[in-house]
């Protein structure tokens, strides 16, 4: 819970709009496993963040909270897939990571290309959306009246 309270709006807010504009992904599920007290509380102020339509789309998802107890987890992903610390079959955790730490560097030279390779930003239509635009806050305050 400790390092949830150190997010900032802007982190969540800067998080929220990676998943929804930024991911090329759409999640049809969520399994959380071993969630301390209080998950669902960060978890509703993440989803308080998001636009109507992914707000609409995550009540369509499928989210189980399986706790400690893996048997509700198995019925969802079988033990093949899952890492040995899961009560799995896939081996242990860190072999996984070396595994794809291998794979990814063996890519090594394709990624060195892509980096020859970008967008100009300047033909993007619409505004740039940065950490600056993110809250609604631009324009100019010349001057500020308290009384």
């Amino acid at each position: 819970m400790a390092h949830f309270l150190q997010f900032s709006p802007s982190f969540v807010k800067k998080a929220t709009m990676w998943s929804q504009e930024g991911s090329p992904l759409r999640q049809k599920g969520f399994h959380y496993v071993n969630t301390p007290s209080g998950f669902e509380l960060v978890y509703n102020m993440f989803k308080n963040f998001l636009n109507e339509k992914n707000r609409s789309r995550v009540s369509n998802v499928q989210i189980d909270v399986h706790g400690s107890n893996l048997d509700s987890l198995y019925e969802h992903i079988p033990k093949s897939m899952l890492p040995a610390e899961y009560g799995g079959d896939a081996g242990p955790i860190q072999d996984i990571i070396d595994a794809w730490t291998k794979k990814v560097l063996s890519y090594k030279e394709y990624f060195k290309e892509e980096d020859n390779y970008g967008t100009d930003e300047k033909k993007r239509p619409g505004r740039p959306k940065n950490a600056d635009t993110l809250f609604g806050l631009e324009g100019s305050f010349r001057k500020l009246e308290v009384d």
